[in-house]
């Protein structure tokens, strides 16, 4: 647990999105202070009840990699990040 990133996991909804994100540590970690992003060619799926139609639905992205959020952790007053 980092108190400065949080990765999430998500499927986003457009279709011309190749990749999902994972919040696993194999895709997003800080080890010595530095934050380490991988992503990988290998295929996710995410199988879900559509809240819409009530249907199953699966979908399937092409790539993985992380998605990190420091919401109301990080504040920075200059600078590149």
């Amino acid at each position: 647990e980092d108190p400065v990133w949080t990765a999430l996991t998500n499927f986003p909804d457009t279709q011309s999105q190749l990749n999902a994100y994972d919040d696993s540590p194999e895709f997003a970690t800080t080890v010595g202070g530095k934050l380490r992003l991988r992503v990988s060619n290998t295929d996710s799926r995410l199988d879900f009840v559509n809240s819409t139609t009530g249907k199953r639905q699966t979908v399937q992205r092409a790539y993985t990699s992380a998605m990190l959020q420091s919401w109301n952790k990080f504040c920075m007053s200059e600078g590149v990040v």
